[in-house]
């Protein structure tokens, strides 16, 4: 019965995909950052501390390792494109653990679409620990190194 209702989902599937063809849209790799466009803080959320950090390009794709005063994060950043012919989207994908100090590992994604005239110059987000008391913060600056427009590769 179980391969009968999948081979009927599977027919369906593909009779709806023939019948109502969708737009598909191109997905372009994750970017690489250069050091010089990040920047991280580390702060409480009742503002008894503010730690800037120092970061390091890691030999894996994507990895970072984040320093600030006892904490280090095992960092990893990714921005993905997503084109349609008028508007594009861009995820913006994170995750950090912190084994040392902290014991925990989040997680974050932040989604942004953008019409064809639409350029992003810096992306500003906060990654919370211990509950959200203290965050990681992280700068990603975007001018000169990303033009965001559809239907034109992200300058590097």
């Amino acid at each position: 019965m179980k391969f009968l209702i999948f081979t009927f989902l599977i027919t369906l599937s593909t009779v709806f995909s023939i019948v109502f063809p969708t737009v598909a849209q191109a997905q372009f790799p994750g970017f690489d950052f250069k050091p010089e466009q990040l920047k991280f803080d580390f702060v409480s959320s009742d503002g008894s501390f503010w730690y800037d950090c120092t970061h390091k390009k890691e030999k894996e794709p994507h990895a970072w390792t984040v320093t600030c005063s006892q904490y280090t994060f095992n960092l990893h950043l990714f921005l993905t494109e997503y084109q349609r012919t008028n508007e594009a989207t861009y995820e913006f994908h994170f995750w950090a653990d912190e084994v040392k100090a902290l014991h925990e590992t989040h997680t974050q994604s932040i989604w942004l679409t953008v019409d064809k005239n639409a350029v992003t110059k810096k992306i500003l987000a906060y990654m919370g620990f211990q509950q959200d008391a203290i965050q990681l913060r992280l700068q990603v600056n975007l001018n000169g190194k990303f033009e965001i427009k559809p239907g034109a590769k992200l300058k590097r």
